[in-house]
């Protein structure tokens, strides 16, 4: 066998490698991705357009019922607002949970470094944030933050 034979296969057995090597790396990168995002987003959503759902436990069974699949089901609000703390203001998403029902439909209660869902409390003014917004808003657990929201009216033309 010839040296320019040899330096082909052994370029062919490396660059075989090498694509494997990363086809590999990008299946468990994919794999972690969708697993962190599914803990925390819903597999699907029952959504009322023009009102709250008044009854969701109620909603919840029967849909259950007709699909052994379901493994949980929670309410939840979302709205877009503004928290600040001293000179610091930033744009979140806010979303407002059942902390009792939550523990069946995501894992936000087994990733909290500090507090738990059940100090979500009716009245109490309590919130949930993450690290990054913690840190770039200058606080730590027990600070005060303050939190503003919209108050208007959905349209076509979005919220007024």
């Amino acid at each position: 066998m010839s040296f320019i034979s040899g330096m082909s296969v052994l370029s062919i057995a490396v660059g075989v490698m090498a694509l494997i090597v990363v086809l590999s790396v990008m299946n468990g990168f994919q794999k972690e991705v969708r697993d962190k995002m599914l803990s925390v987003l819903p597999h699907a959503e029952i959504v009322h357009t023009t009102a709250p759902i008044s009854d969701w436990q109620a909603l919840a069974k029967t849909v259950a019922s007709k699909n052994k699949e379901i493994i949980g089901a929670a309410p939840y609000v979302r709205s877009q607002g503004l928290l600040s703390s001293g000179a610091n203001i930033k744009g979140v998403a806010v979303t407002g949970i059942e902390p009792k029902a939550e523990k069946s439909v995501s894992n936000v209660a087994t990733v909290m470094r500090v507090g738990k869902l059940s100090d979500l409390k009716p009245g109490s003014f309590n919130i949930v944030i993450g690290t990054d917004l913690a840190r770039s808003l200058g606080v730590v657990p027990g600070d005060k933050i303050s939190m503003m929201v919209p108050q208007g009216q959905f349209t076509p033309a979005g919220m007024v």
